[in-house]
């Protein structure tokens, strides 16, 4: 379960990281 909530954080990350990436680039 910790392995899996681990990589849903990171994923979550990810997606923020290339929204702010998006937004910042327009």
């Amino acid at each position: 379960f910790k392995r899996m909530k681990t990589a849903m954080a990171l994923f979550e990350n990810q997606a923020q990281a290339l929204e702010r990436g998006l937004v910042d680039e327009t």
